[in-house]
């Protein structure tokens, strides 16, 4: 499993900046946001910010970008853009309060094509106030849409969940999931905490989805370089230790 790190986590840094936290860090790679970093209007950024991460010895693990279904939005720009920085993954949404996606199927035909004609796999954020909160759901919309590469990202919920998933209905899942957001969120204000506070139940967690593509480290507490190269070094010990 590879290791990574998402630039959202660093919003206020330049793309050279978060290329050399992340090399720092001793991670395989970065996903780049589509919010600052690598913007889908900018293709010529997009470009460079690739070049700059493959010349560091990094991957571009994926596009974080915010493509949300059902919105009328150009999906091509964004695989475009993804062309642009070099990588295979991009990250959509579900849109926010519709828990119906079966009137999605034609708009997911589409974009499963344009993304196959790059190469590339496209994977939902695993997000509160989307459909794709919920692992048995998840599983079940992505058989539904049934495309080899509309695949789904996975954290842990930070939002209550009824029932919880639990670990047979996260094993469930593992095939679909392409790539992990890790972090360790404490309490009803979401408090950022130290990853190593989370260790025991990210051993789990990565033990369960040992066979997705990467583990991405997504947010720190105070936004915090050094706080971050700490939670680096506890995910790569859990990687090594349980994947």
């Amino acid at each position: 499993m590879k290791t990574g790190l998402t630039s959202i986590t660093f919003r206020k840094l330049t793309a050279e900046q978060v290329i050399e936290v992340a090399k720092q860090a001793n991670l395989t790679g970065i996903e780049w946001g589509g919010d600052i970093h690598a913007r889908p209007d900018d293709l010529e950024n997009c470009k460079r910010v690739g070049k700059l991460t493959r010349a560091a010895g990094l991957e571009v693990l994926s596009y974080g970008c915010y493509y949300f279904v059902g919105k009328g939005s150009d999906f091509n720009q964004f695989s475009l853009a993804a062309e642009a920085l070099g990588c295979k993954v991009i990250r959509i949404w579900m849109p926010w309060d519709d828990y119906d996606y079966t009137h999605h199927k034609e708009e997911m035909d589409r974009i499963s094509e344009i993304a196959a004609s790059r190469g590339q796999t496209v994977a939902f954020e695993f997000h509160m106030k989307t459909v794709n909160d919920h692992a048995p759901v998840s599983k079940a919309m992505l058989d539904y849409f049934g495309k080899d590469n509309v695949k789904t990202y996975w954290q842990p919920p930070y939002w209550p969940q009824n029932p919880v998933d639990t670990d047979a209905d996260l094993k469930a899942l593992a095939p679909y999931v392409q790539h992990l957001h890790v972090y360790k969120w404490v309490g009803p204000e979401n408090d950022r905490r130290p990853l190593e506070e989370g260790a025991k139940e990210w051993a789990n967690y990565i033990s369960i989805f040992k066979n997705c593509n990467a583990a991405i480290l997504e947010f720190v507490r105070d936004d915090n370089v050094e706080l971050f190269l700490k939670d680096a070094e506890t995910l790569q010990r859990l990687v090594k230790e349980n994947a």
